[in-house]
């Protein structure tokens, strides 16, 4: 009997090895180097998939990791190019397919309030081909699909078959914190040596007395995105400064780590982000003082920032100067010269809610998710600036309406979470609770929901949180 199954075994090996050697020759002898790549792809991809799909929780590391440490692929497909990351998300949806029988879904008002956002924003697609045809419909499906690697990610996490233990957790955080470091030592690399920019990548430029720079944007799409989840990382080492505990990384790790960050927000030169890491540094502490430790985290937070900031300004003077002259400025002039200070971003909030009095029938369902630059409204592409005007316009009054319910619920949710007496809840609650109230005021000059490579991990910090809450 054993010697049977050996030999199956055998030549079962045999079989195999045979068949990949003939799918070697097929590649070798295929003409052209784009189609010996397309015919190599499956290869590369199998023992990634395996890999991934053994354990439920690797195919979310992964994603998070590709996605804020590699650039997206050199083609010309979407507006930036295809990513890597997004292989991940789709071995994701595999297992979820696989695997959605034993998962338990919390109907309560933070997934009611996720799953209608998400639907506001799949079902104006069919408005975007109404009002602007099939291929512009076709790329607003695929922006809220973006979004939707987000919804299944927490749901995912929280729900579904995350390996919810102490060390999934801290593993799931260390990935957020060492890749998130590795994401801002490129992006000040990108800024000091400007490298050649990724194709479709937007081009935003700061001038210095030495010349003008492009903004450090790393591998993203814009700085913002990297000056969002610069705040999103900063909050964390704070609080993982706090919770010592918490294990993420040793405090040198986390000081040391904050240099690169608070440089890459400030080559970022994002002012909305700048603001929102204030108002979470002020929860923070408002948090920390309820419970008796306001110095602690004022004195916390107090030394992360001035040890980056020195780096900052030793490493580039002439840019920490500028950035703090940007701020003061726009201190100083917001009440006279306010669509200066905005970037002129009231000039085009004026002129969208003109189109909305004239226009207000389109406000019940929308133009469609992500048409407003090419809807016609002005006679040059307008973006709003403005996730919740955004949203108002593209998806209607049940989009802006589940948007508003989303962040008061979420906010509300992680609130819960941080007065447990669980460490890691407590830990992740606060996290979310201050971080989101500075995303939902950010919210009012930039439109924070197009960061599909960054929200996920938002998501899943916010489903971690909550999955233990009653």
């Amino acid at each position: 009997m054993t010697s049977d199954l050996a030999a199956k075994k055998g030549l079962t090996s045999s079989l195999a090895a045979f068949l990949l050697g003939v799918y070697g020759c097929i590649v070798a002898l295929a003409p052209g180097a784009p189609t010996k790549l397309m015919l190599a792809v499956p290869l590369l991809l199998a023992p990634i998939v395996w890999w991934t799909v053994c354990e439920p929780n690797r195919w979310l590391l992964a994603f998070i990791a590709c996605a804020w440490i590699l650039p997206p692929l050199p083609f010309d497909l979407g507006s930036s190019g295809p990513h890597v990351a997004l292989v991940f998300a789709a071995i994701g949806a595999f297992v979820a397919l696989l695997t959605f029988h034993q998962w338990r879904i919390k109907v309560d008002p933070l997934s009611i309030a996720l799953l209608t956002f998400a639907g506001a924003l799949l079902v104006s697609c069919v408005q975007s081909f109404i009002y602007s045809g099939l291929e512009v419909a076709a790329g607003s499906l695929i922006r809220a699909l973006l979004f939707c690697i987000a919804v299944y990610a927490f749901f995912f996490v929280r729900d579904g078959l995350f390996r919810y233990d102490n060390a999934a957790v801290t593993t799931l955080l260390r990935v957020i914190f060492w890749a998130a470091i590795a994401s801002m030592t490129l992006a000040c690399l990108d800024f000091f040596f400007q490298f050649p920019a990724a194709p479709g990548h937007s081009l935003q430029f700061i001038w210095l007395d030495s010349g003008v720079y492009r903004r450090a944007q790393g591998v993203f799409y814009e700085s913002s995105t990297l000056g969002n989840l610069s705040v999103f990382v900063l909050v964390m080492i704070v609080l993982a400064w706090l919770e010592p505990r918490m294990n993420i990384a040793p405090q040198w790790a986390l000081l040391a780590g904050s240099i690169p960050v608070v440089v890459a927000l400030l080559m970022s030169y994002s002012r909305g982000s700048l603001g929102s890491l204030g108002i979470a540094l002020i929860c923070l502490t408002a948090i920390k003082g309820r419970w008796s430790q306001w110095k602690r985290a004022l004195g916390v937070a107090a030394a992360v920032l001035a040890v980056s900031l020195v780096a900052a300004f030793s490493i580039s003077p002439a840019l920490a100067s500028v950035v703090w002259l940007r701020m003061a400025a726009s201190l100083e002039y917001f009440w006279s010269s306010p669509n200066a200070v905005l970037s002129g971003r009231l000039n085009n909030w004026i002129t969208l809610v003109n189109y909305m009095s004239d226009e207000s029938w389109k406000l019940v369902l929308g133009i469609g998710y992500k048409t407003l630059p090419i809807s016609g409204i002005s006679d040059s592409p307008l973006i709003a600036d403005n996730t919740y005007l955004s949203v108002l316009i593209e998806t209607g009054v049940l989009g802006l309406a589940a948007l508003i319910a989303l962040n008061f619920t979420i906010i509300r949710r992680a609130y819960r979470a941080a007065r447990s007496s669980n460490l890691s809840q407590s830990f992740l609650g606060t996290w979310m609770f201050c971080f989101w109230l500075g995303e939902s005021v950010q919210m009012l000059s930039g439109d924070l929901l197009t960061y599909w490579r960054i929200l996920p991990a938002f998501f899943c910090v916010m489903a971690l949180a909550d999955r233990g809450a009653p």
